[in-house]
């Protein structure tokens, strides 16, 4: 009897241990698939409409992550992306004091990837993995709040990595789509120089994302605002001038007119 007890014991332990099968995630806009590891949660983010958007947390190990984002992109390949990858670099060690960040194209899988990694001491140890195949971008950001616990879960990063499927041929989107979506990265570049202080840079992606999306009103909002700011800093308009010429000295320079113009006549007579 307690022979029986105890082989029924060890059954329902094995039951109780047994993990849940794996399963596959499919973007609703059927850019992506991919198999996230067992037990994780998943964030959605209904706001995104243009993009794929998906984000899924390791319940045991807080700071472990995994983000996904498909987007329309005019790049033709990561070799024409790298470049502007490269110029954003500055920008990101600026923002994150003692944070060490490069980029470069390595081999992921059988295919070409730009590979950006960011490391803060004690705080964010971040891999973004970047493929372009048919007009999309799809970024995958594995993170972790130190390189020890990002060592702990590569062997999770990796297999969802190794598992995503890229979906792009399956839907082809449409020119407004793509249009929206490049407004929308211009805008985030924008605010992101903006919050650095880079005026002038943020203006320039603010028109750039007018010229995908003419009518977008926080584009055209954060337009006025740059040229708001610009003119306070300037101060050189034409009323500021009136008032740092004093009206006596216009009277000055008019009696001292009459007077030469009283000479010389006085020397022709």
């Amino acid at each position: 009897m307690r022979l029986l007890l105890s082989l029924l014991g060890l059954c329902f332990i094995a039951v109780r241990t047994l993990p849940s099968q794996a399963e596959v995630f499919t973007d609703r806009n059927g850019l992506f698939a991919a198999t996230p590891p067992v037990g994780w949660t998943k964030q959605t983010y209904p706001e995104e409409t243009s993009r794929g958007k998906i984000a899924f947390h390791d319940p045991l190990r807080n700071g472990v992550s995994i983000r996904v984002i498909a987007s329309p992109t005019l790049k033709s390949s990561i070799h024409e992306l790298l470049p502007e990858t490269l110029q954003k670099l500055p920008l990101l060690r600026q923002k994150l004091p003692g944070a060490t960040v490069n980029a470069s194209i390595q081999k992921v899988g059988e295919d070409d990837a730009i590979v950006q990694v960011l490391s803060m001491p004690g705080n964010t140890y971040q891999r973004i993995t970047m493929f372009i195949e048919n007009g999309v971008l799809y970024s995958i950001a594995c993170s972790a709040k130190s390189l020890t616990q990002f060592q702990s879960a590569s062997g999770d990063f990796d297999s969802f990595i190794a598992s995503f499927v890229r979906l792009s041929p399956g839907r082809k989107m449409s020119e407004d789509e793509v249009k929206k979506a490049q407004a929308a990265r211009a805008k985030r570049l924008a605010n992101l120089y903006s919050e650095d202080g880079n005026k002038q840079e943020a203006l320039g992606w603010v028109n750039q994302g007018l010229e995908f999306d003419p009518n977008d009103p926080e584009l055209d909002q954060m337009k006025k605002n740059q040229g708001q700011s610009k003119q306070s800093q300037a101060g050189d308009s034409p009323e500021g001038d009136e008032e740092d010429f004093p009206w006596w000295a216009a009277i000055v320079l008019i009696v001292g007119g009459l007077a030469i113009m009283g000479i010389g006549a006085f020397f022709r007579s």
